[in-house]
């Protein structure tokens, strides 16, 4: 369980779930492995936030695996994907990573390792929209680029 390792002593602690059990049922088939690979565990990083700061945006979901013998971590909000969302989504990103630092900065750091192994942003959206408005061409790529996050996606393998 490579969330619920990180997150022990934590107040994410009590939002760490096997499988996919803490992603919401809607949200559960947009989040596939690939072969060889074990999804070990999910936190529901809205109401882990949200207890932490009732201000600040939330991130929705953090999810750890197993690829090739390593734990691996990443993050995945799941929000309409258009140009006039980018800002809200970098904002939620930006307020999840302070209090993740604050909080429980063992799940940042194996994000990090695993940014850095599968050279793919730990930092995913998954669109609920039918089609994506965001393209590598559009400015507002660039700004997703620089926040670290990935270009919206209807559904996400990790490897």
């Amino acid at each position: 369980m490579v969330l619920a390792e990180v997150a022990r002593g934590t107040p994410l602690e009590p939002y760490v779930k096997s499988g996919k059990d803490a992603i919401k049922g809607e949200h559960r088939d947009r989040v596939t492995v690939s072969r060889g690979c074990t999804l070990t565990d999910t936190a529901n990083l809205e109401e882990a936030l949200g207890s932490l700061s009732l201000s600040d945006p939330r991130w929705d979901y953090a999810i750890g695996w197993n690829a090739l013998e390593s734990d691996n971590c990443c993050f995945v909000e799941v929000h309409p994907a258009n140009t006039r969302h980018v800002d809200d989504v970098v904002r939620k990103k930006m307020a999840a990573m302070k209090l993740l630092v604050q909080h429980a900065p063992g799940m940042l750091d194996t994000a990090d390792r695993t940014r850095r192994r599968t050279k793919q942003s730990a930092w995913h959206w998954i669109t609920t929209d039918a089609h994506v408005d965001i393209h590598p061409n559009m400015p507002v790529w660039r700004k997703l680029r620089q926040a670290g996050m990935s270009r919206p996606v209807r559904r996400l393998e990790l490897r």
